[in-house]
């Protein structure tokens, strides 16, 4: 027993994974502060990651232009749609707007649902007694 504790705790590491306990996940590869905590990217190595990620998104083929990311401003810069008379700032301009537009008449109309008209009466709150009552007075 003249080995010490650290001695034979190096030893068993091997066969318990990589942490010096052998109990926990181990640790992630990569440069370190000194303080132990992995170093963090740079801000300019972070905006270069998500631009690089960005263009490699099919739809996008390569462009940064923020019109392709829906699919009228990709077929306006595809020139698959075209106006004699407007150009294509002005036609995204007018989808944009229409979409807004639309999405607005799509939440009024749902907004009128639960006050929809259904076998010519309008819809109210359920009456649990409304089925009784309705055939005690047939039956009297």
């Amino acid at each position: 027993m003249g080995q010490t504790l650290n001695a034979l705790a190096r030893q068993n590491t091997q066969a318990f994974g990589k942490t010096f306990s052998g109990v926990g996940r181990p640790r992630k590869a990569g440069p370190r502060d000194p303080n132990g905590r992995l170093v963090r990217p740079s801000t300019a190595e972070t905006r270069a990651e998500i631009i690089s990620i960005a263009l490699r998104q099919p739809h996008r083929r390569g462009d940064r232009d923020q019109r392709r990311s829906i699919l009228i401003g990709r077929l306006i810069l595809d020139g698959a749609v075209r106006h004699g008379t407007l150009t294509n700032a002005q036609l995204f301009d007018a989808a944009e707007r229409y979409a807004a537009d639309y999405a607005r008449f799509k939440r009024a109309v749902a907004s009128r649902r639960p006050l929809a008209v259904a076998d010519g009466r309008a819809m109210t709150l359920d009456d649990p007694e409304a089925e009784a009552r309705e055939y005690a007075t047939d039956r009297g």
